[in-house]
This record gives structure tokens, sequence and C-alpha cells, in this order.
């Protein structure tokens, strides 16, 4: 059966239209509501629920939010930059490429705290001399790494966005 045909017999995913109602409803600059997530992915969380089913609903809602954004950014070419709680704004097309480095400067920082914590957190007491010095010379490469990292992406922070207009 073709791909097309399969389609056809498939219910669409809430994430494919909420893709196409997005597209036609919001222009870069503005900001995509959590709200508005919500009710394109017909995810309704209760006053009241058990933690698995709240654990159920946000991975739910996880999933359906990475394959839009995906879309988004491929098909569409908007990206979405998380703006807090679980707001979206859609970057001006002109700020993309200072989206990229900010994301990629937290990617950086979260590897090298990652990394540099199971360095930290080795049983020292049981590594013989060479282990030590191999151990050593792994957090100076963590370091070294940082310090090309910060040199090459400018060693600033990665600059604001504007935009926020729903």
């Amino acid at each position: 059966m073709s791909e097309a045909a399969a389609e056809l017999l498939t219910p669409e995913e809430p994430w494919r239209a909420a893709v196409r109602q997005a597209v036609a409803t919001f222009d870069y600059g503005h900001t995509i509501p959590r709200r508005w997530f919500l009710d394109a992915f017909d995810i309704e969380f209760p006053e009241v629920g058990t933690p698995k089913e709240i654990e159920r609903l946000n991975l739910r809602l996880f999933a359906a939010m990475s394959m839009f954004r995906e879309e988004m950014l491929t098909r569409h070419k908007m990206a979405l930059k998380s703006i807090g709680h679980g707001d979206y704004l859609i970057v001006q097309p002109g700020e993309q490429h200072e989206f990229a480095i900010e994301q990629l400067c937290s990617d950086v920082d979260r590897a090298v705290r990652k990394s540099t914590r199971v360095v930290d957190h080795t049983d020292t007491a049981r590594l013989s001399p060479d282990e030590l010095r191999a151990r050593n010379d792994a957090l100076g490469k963590i370091a070294a790494f940082q310090a090309m990292a910060n040199r090459s992406l400018g060693g600033a922070a990665a600059p604001k966005l504007q935009g926020g207009e729903t």
C-alpha cells in the first residue's frame, strides 16, 4: 500500500493539522501560547489527576511539540524558541542564525557541565596512578574544549531575540 493510501486510512495526527493552522494564523515574531498548543493537539490536563495521567499527557504534549517544531522549521522555515510557560516565539528569519548560535551555546554549556560532573564524581580513591592522570587529563580536555568553544562563539552570551507579538 502506498504512503498516500495509508494516510487516507489513518486519522491525521493533531500536530499535522496544528502546523497548517499555525502557518495560517501566526507569522514571524508572533508568540504561540501554550493554550493554543493544548487546544490544537487536543490535550486537556485535568484539574486533578494521577501522576501517571499527568505524565502520559506531558509525554503526548512533548511528542506533538517535537514533531510540530521540526515540521515548522524544515517545511515552513519557521524556528520556534521556547520563551517560558509553554509559549513559543516564531523567530524572525533575520534572527534565526542568532537563535542557532544561542542553542549551540546552551548545548555546549550543558554538555560541558554534564561531562565535568561525571569526572568530578569519580571515586578517585579507587583509581590507579595512571587512571588518576587520565582523569585529570580528561578535566583538562573538557576545559580546553570549553575555552575553544567560547573563543569560537565570540565568548559572549548569545544575543536576545526580538518579538513576542501574539
